[in-house]
């Protein structure tokens, strides 16, 4: 069974809320699965999760450095180009409302 899997189950396997069968499938996952299985431990211990196992490398949904890099990059090159129209339009209507007063 594929590891994403076995986590979203983890809350239900450790409130003992799963049925018998789910239950013997994630022993057995676990049996074979290091990073779930230390995961799993890491739930119980709480504070400190992402120091004792590295979830960029385990989770493979999550963002490589560089991808959230590149958003990061992206937003805020969005920022600043949307501050910038911002202002000179701001500065525009200034100085037309000040050359039409005159």
């Amino acid at each position: 069974m594929k590891c994403s899997l076995i986590r979203d189950l983890m809350p239900i396997y450790d409130n003992g809320s799963c049925s018998k069968e789910t239950e013997s499938i994630i022993q057995e996952h676990f049996k074979s699965c290091e990073s779930c299985r230390a995961i799993f431990e890491a739930m119980h211990e709480g504070v400190g999760l992402r120091d004792s196992i590295n979830l960029q490398k385990d989770f493979p949904g999550n963002s490589s450095n560089k991808e959230a890099e590149f958003w990061s990059k992206y937003y805020g090159g969005l920022i600043v180009r949307g501050l910038a129209i911002f202002i000179i339009v701001y500065i525009t209507a200034v100085v037309l409302r000040l050359w039409f007063r005159a």
